[in-house]
């Protein structure tokens, strides 16, 4: 048995028992402590996420159309931030590319995108064509909707085709047309029939 004694009236009387259950008490209450401050730092994390991460809903559409005897592909990009912070996009790896059908072989399917010529120092040689998107649009307000449109000859008749999009966004415009490994991506992919076509109707939110 353990006594604590000193001046004044108090006088403690710890059993093994009891100083037992006191410490275990103690312990229980930390516990209990750093469980409280994990799941408040937790949350934190969580709502900071949700609050400030992008968070953007984007729609592709197209139609064929015939201008001046040719047939061009019309294509509407439209973006929504959904989320509740301001975004800044960066055109440095952004952009849309378009698929048509390749010749089959062995009854196999394939895309083959549009192709870019260029001459580099050493050899000519053919890269995926990348369309710019958005340039008009460097920031998207919370709750806003932006659109852009393309009218683009493809030299070819209308068929079936497929749009890859890539937008590269962050919080900040500080390095617009840079590249940074902060950006975050966001990809859409669609596939359309000649028969398909878009309303010409635009809604802005802002």
């Amino acid at each position: 048995m353990l006594t604590v004694s000193g001046l004044g009236p108090w006088h403690l009387h710890f059993g093994a028992a009891s100083f037992k259950d006191l410490t275990g008490g103690i312990q229980s209450l930390v516990t209990a402590a750093g469980v409280v401050v994990g799941g408040c730092w937790a949350y934190f994390k969580f709502v900071r996420g949700r609050t400030y991460r992008p968070r953007l809903a984007v729609d592709l559409s197209g139609q064929w159309r015939r201008l001046n005897d040719t047939d061009v592909l019309h294509v509407r990009v439209r973006v929504t931030n959904i989320g509740a912070s301001m975004v800044a996009l960066n055109q440095y790896g952004s952009g849309l590319r378009v698929g048509l059908p390749a010749n089959p072989e062995h009854n196999e399917f394939r895309w083959q995108f549009l192709q870019l010529a260029r001459r580099t120092a050493s050899a000519a040689e053919t890269v995926d064509r990348v369309f710019e998107i958005l340039r008009e649009h460097a920031w998207i307000e919370p709750g806003e909707t932006v659109s852009d449109d393309l009218l683009l000859d493809l030299n070819s008749r209308p068929t079936i085709y497929k749009l890859e999009l890539a937008l590269l966004w962050s919080l900040s415009g500080d390095h617009a047309d840079q590249f940074s490994p902060d950006d975050i991506e966001v990809f859409a992919r669609r596939i359309l029939g000649p028969e398909d076509t878009l309303s010409d109707k635009l809604s802005s939110k802002g």
